[in-house]
């Protein structure tokens, strides 16, 4: 098993997922606090992991770690009003989700189910063009 696959684990599981832990309170510093936890027990799990045992898989454990928690932070402090939904790259260099191909160009917003929009724009040169509905959060999401 890779590195990056093992990696990619831990954190979906940990980071994105939070486990079975319970969703922060509402206030700003409590949100905080469960998600400073959260990224240390992360980084915990990364250190004990024997996969992990060198400088360099540390360095690139903990570069992807940023990397995901600079994009959950982004896409939910800025993109995640259901009745504002902004198109907004979900995958890019410096925040890589799992095993993304270089050839894609991911946009992701956040809608509610029931609502109704409308998706307009210039398809431009694009070969193709696939859009999904995932309900769900991230550790669980199954197509709509």
């Amino acid at each position: 098993m890779t590195v990056n696959r093992i990696l990619a684990m831990v954190l979906l599981g940990a980071v994105l997922g939070c486990g079975d832990a319970d969703p922060p309170e509402p206030d700003l510093d409590a949100a905080w606090t469960h998600s400073q936890r959260v990224i240390d027990e992360t980084r915990s799990l990364l250190e004990a992991n024997v996969a992990f045992d060198s400088p360099t898989a540390r360095a690139e454990a903990s570069r992807y770690l940023s990397g995901l928690i600079a994009l959950h932070h982004r896409n939910f402090l800025h993109f995640s009003d259901p009745a504002h939904p902004i198109l907004h790259r979900s995958v890019a260099i410096g925040n890589k989700w799992g095993f993304s191909n270089p050839d894609n160009l991911y946009l992701s917003a956040t809608v509610e189910d029931g609502s109704a929009y409308r998706i307009s724009g210039r398809l431009g040169t694009a070969n193709q063009t696939t859009i999904g509905s995932y309900a769900g959060d991230t550790q669980d999401a199954r197509a709509g």
